[in-house]
């Protein structure tokens, strides 16, 4: 049945010519001045964390405010993963996940950096969020630019008015607040490692 339905469906496809069109322009833009806005993070973190071929590869479609949506700015979406990757860790302990459902349910602080092990990483990414919009005036990435990538109207807009530049600006911004994110636990697990050597 599945096979019959398919044979039958539609084969229009599912994103428009010209949308296609604003797209490849964009795309081969960006190839131009390489610049692809989640790697861009990346490739400035490279020291700090693992950047690796599938990291790339999995983040491939983060751009344009994720595959040229103008939704979520995509190097404001690298660095949250550069800090989950750094930083991420999943709770494994049933006391703690119920410590923090009790913590919810009396209205308490449930998402205190020391509550559970995932807290840190996502109040990180979230001040990162905050930072970020109190920079740039949002995290959506068509506010940003106020360029609307599924026209090649907007993406000419886009062009012409430096683009490319600004965004390789944000991407930098986003890696240095990663980076400062990242050095005090940094820090302190050298502190760590030296007292561990010692005792």
């Amino acid at each position: 049945i599945l096979c019959a339905e398919s044979c039958s469906a539609d084969c229009t496809p599912a994103i428009p010519a010209p949308q296609q069109e604003a797209f490849r322009r964009l795309y081969e833009h960006w190839c131009e001045n390489e610049f692809h806005c989640a790697h861009a993070v990346f490739h400035h973190l490279q020291d700090a964390i693992p950047v690796s071929e599938g990291l790339l590869n999995g983040s491939s479609g983060f751009m344009g405010g994720t595959l040229f949506t103008g939704m979520t700015c995509s190097a404001l979406t690298a660095g949250v993963m550069a800090l989950g990757l750094r930083l991420g860790q999943i709770e494994t302990s049933h006391l703690r996940v119920l410590h923090m459902v009790g913590l919810m349910a009396v209205r308490g602080d449930a998402f205190a950096d020391d509550v559970n092990a995932f807290n840190g990483a996502m109040n990180l990414g979230n001040r990162l969020a905050q930072e970020f919009t109190a920079e740039f005036g949002s995290t959506q990435c068509r506010a940003i630019t106020q360029c609307d990538f599924s026209t090649t109207e907007g993406v000419q807009r886009y062009i012409d008015d430096g683009g490319a530049v600004r965004c390789r600006a944000m991407a930098q911004s986003v890696a240095f607040r990663v980076r400062s994110m990242i050095q005090p636990v940094d820090a302190a697990e050298s502190v760590q490692g030296v007292h561990s050597k010692t005792a």
